[in-house]
Order: structure tokens, then sequence, then C-alpha cells
């Protein structure tokens, strides 16, 4: 390897905080890596939302139970409703996550922990409960601030 030469890193199979991932190059082979991500990253203070992350496994259970309520027939059933306070609950959790990215973040800095959420809560978004309320999952999927 030679001064230069690109190098990929998936951050995406397990996502890291920055200064974790700066520090396993670091280590690895004295590298410090100046994407457009580690810089915007560089920038926020990543503690608040690492803290705050620590909050999603409690929510996302809640969210996967409400999402496989079956019929006696073992389908989903069509009248089950998902909790309001669930659906609150995930939407201001969504909004609080996504005040801990700064408004100039470049889109092309991946903002992981949401892609995070959103990746493992699908299964509660197009549950037949949420699907009844579309502003709550075309404002919760929304990639802007609110």
């Amino acid at each position: 390897m030679k001064k230069g030469d690109l190098i990929t890193v998936d951050r995406l199979s397990e996502p890291e905080p920055y200064f974790l991932r700066q520090a396993r190059l670091k280590n690895l082979n004295g590298l410090v890596c100046e994407c457009a991500m580690c810089q915007a990253d560089a920038r926020e203070d990543d503690r608040a939302r690492i803290t705050f992350m620590k909050r999603w496994p409690k929510l996302r259970d809640a969210l996967k139970l409400a999402s496989t309520r079956f019929d006696n027939d073992g389908a989903f059933s069509d009248a089950a409703t998902v909790e309001p306070d669930l659906i609150e609950g995930y939407d201001d959790f969504v909004k609080a996550l996504k005040a801990t990215y700064r408004d100039d973040r470049p889109d092309e800095a991946l903002k992981d922990d949401l892609l995070t959420v959103f990746a493992s809560s699908l299964g509660f978004l197009m549950s037949p409960g949420v699907l009844k309320e579309p502003e709550v999952v075309s404002r919760v999927m929304s990639p802007a601030n609110e």
C-alpha cells in the first residue's frame, strides 16, 4: 500500500462511534480517516447520541412485540391496533435522535444510528396498526430534523 491509495471500511455491518472507529484504524495501521462521515462526526459530539441509543433496545423490543400481533388463524390481524403511546414514543425517539446530528451534516455522511433504528423497526412501521396512520410513517422516515 502506498500513500494516496483508497481504503474502504464497512461501517454499516457493525456501526461504531467516531472515536472508536478512529482509534481502531490508528491502532490497526496508523491511519486517520478523513471521509465525509468521519469529518462530520468529528464536528459533532456523538457522546449524547451514544447515551441516547442505550434506550433503543427496550423500545425496539416493544415495537417488535407490537408488530407481531396475530389473529387466531396465525395471520396478521387488520383489526390490531398499535397503542398511540408506542407510536408517539417511537416518533419522539426518532425526532430526538435526528436532533443529535448537525443540520449541516452532508448527505454522504451517513447517519448510521438512524439507519440502525429504521432498519430494525421496519416490521413495526409496516404493521397494520401503524399503516393505518401513514403520516406517522412519513414523518418518522423524513430525513430532515424537525
